[in-house]
């Protein structure tokens, strides 16, 4: 079966009213300044791993301050750790503390220090020193390239 040229360029037209928009708006996202957020700001946010190191994931953090600390705990498991046996909701993976040193950015002293309390995928645990900076809508860190997104 061979397409017309019409039917080629209908399928374009269409194709790309409905793709451009889409890729124009996170394109613009992408490029958009994202503004840093303190320790004050953090209680309570939700963070969620849309890809990282081992692709598409979903799990999802909440940190709080907690004895002078700022705690990163599991409250959804995500595709790779809900296959681990024995991972629970609630166990911390994070252990942060202010960069008093850091410049800030914008003003806001964003940069934390500290533990992150990984899980390998036979179920053995791991810690690494990290660095985290957090932001409105994600955070960053140094361990992997992972895209964290605020998900509250």
């Amino acid at each position: 079966m061979t397409n017309s040229p019409r039917r080629s360029f209908l399928f374009q037209a269409v194709l790309g009213a409905l793709v451009l928009p889409a890729l124009m708006s996170a394109c613009a996202s992408m490029n958009a300044p994202t503004k840093p957020i303190g320790a004050e700001q953090l209680a309570g946010a939700r963070y969620k791993l849309v890809v990282g190191s081992s692709g598409m994931d979903h799990r999802v953090l909440e940190f709080n301050i907690k004895g002078g600390a700022l705690v990163g705990t599991l409250v959804e498991k995500g595709r790779v750790l809900s296959q681990i046996v024995g991972v629970q909701e609630g166990r911390e993976f994070f252990s942060l503390s202010p960069v008093e040193d850091a410049p800030p950015e914008n003003g806001v002293l964003n940069t934390f220090q500290g533990v992150y309390k990984n899980i390998n995928a036979n179920g053995s645990a791991s810690e690494q020193e990290c660095t985290v900076q957090f932001y409105e809508d994600k955070f960053t860190w140094n361990l992997e390239s992972s895209t964290w997104e605020r998900a509250n």
